[in-house]
Protein backbone atom coordinates (compact mmCIF):
# COMPACT_ATOMS: atom_id res chain seq x y z
CA UNK A 1 0.00 0.00 0.00
CA UNK A 2 1.63 3.73 -0.77
CA UNK A 3 0.24 6.93 0.71
CA UNK A 4 -0.01 9.14 -1.39
CA UNK A 5 -1.18 12.45 -0.26
CA UNK A 6 1.71 14.65 1.49
CA UNK A 7 1.75 14.55 5.38
CA UNK A 8 -0.87 11.99 5.62
CA UNK A 9 0.11 8.49 7.92
CA UNK A 10 -2.89 5.57 7.83
CA UNK A 11 -2.29 3.58 11.12
CA UNK A 12 -3.17 0.18 12.02
CA UNK A 13 -3.32 -2.16 14.68
CA UNK A 14 -0.77 -5.42 14.50
CA UNK A 15 -2.32 -8.35 14.36
CA UNK A 16 0.87 -10.46 13.63
CA UNK A 17 1.69 -9.34 17.04
CA UNK A 18 3.60 -12.55 18.71
CA UNK A 19 6.30 -11.31 20.15
CA UNK A 20 6.81 -8.36 22.76
CA UNK A 21 9.81 -6.67 20.71
CA UNK A 22 6.92 -6.21 17.83
CA UNK A 23 5.37 -3.63 17.47
CA UNK A 24 1.72 -3.07 19.11
CA UNK A 25 0.59 -0.36 15.91
CA UNK A 26 2.30 -0.02 12.36
CA UNK A 27 1.74 3.34 10.33
CA UNK A 28 2.66 3.93 6.61
CA UNK A 29 3.11 7.71 5.60
CA UNK A 30 4.30 10.28 3.33
CA UNK A 31 6.67 12.79 4.77
CA UNK A 32 8.37 15.05 2.42
CA UNK A 33 7.35 13.01 -0.80
CA UNK A 34 9.28 9.78 0.55
CA UNK A 35 7.14 7.02 1.86
CA UNK A 36 7.99 5.83 5.90
CA UNK A 37 7.10 2.90 7.59
CA UNK A 38 6.01 3.93 11.73
CA UNK A 39 6.20 1.51 14.66
CA UNK A 40 4.53 1.89 18.09
CA UNK A 41 5.02 0.27 21.13
CA UNK A 42 2.52 0.42 23.93
CA UNK A 43 4.08 1.18 27.17
CA UNK A 44 2.86 2.25 30.81
CA UNK A 45 4.55 4.88 33.17
CA UNK A 46 5.35 5.19 36.30
CA UNK A 47 1.93 6.80 36.99
CA UNK A 48 0.13 3.70 35.39
CA UNK A 49 -1.00 5.89 32.52
CA UNK A 50 -0.22 4.24 28.51
CA UNK A 51 2.00 6.02 26.22
CA UNK A 52 3.37 5.17 23.14
CA UNK A 53 7.05 5.54 21.89
CA UNK A 54 7.75 4.32 18.21
CA UNK A 55 10.30 4.49 14.98
CA UNK A 56 10.16 5.97 11.70
CA UNK A 57 12.19 4.35 8.87
CA UNK A 58 12.24 5.47 4.88
CA UNK A 59 9.81 2.30 3.35
CA UNK A 60 11.88 0.01 0.68
CA UNK A 61 9.46 -1.11 -1.75
CA UNK A 62 9.59 -5.38 -1.88
CA UNK A 63 9.45 -5.38 -5.55
CA UNK A 64 11.77 -3.74 -7.70
CA UNK A 65 10.84 -3.49 -10.95
CA UNK A 66 13.54 -3.53 -13.42
CA UNK A 67 13.60 -2.58 -17.45
CA UNK A 68 15.35 -5.38 -19.97
CA UNK A 69 16.59 -4.67 -22.73
CA UNK A 70 17.47 -6.95 -25.95
CA UNK A 71 21.23 -7.98 -24.82
CA UNK A 72 19.62 -8.98 -21.60
CA UNK A 73 17.68 -11.94 -23.13
CA UNK A 74 19.29 -15.20 -23.98
CA UNK A 75 18.25 -15.58 -27.28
Amino acid sequence: MKVSKEGVVLLFHNEYKEKENQPDKKALGNFEGKQVEIALWKNKDPNKKYEYSGSIKLREDKYVRSELTEDDLPF
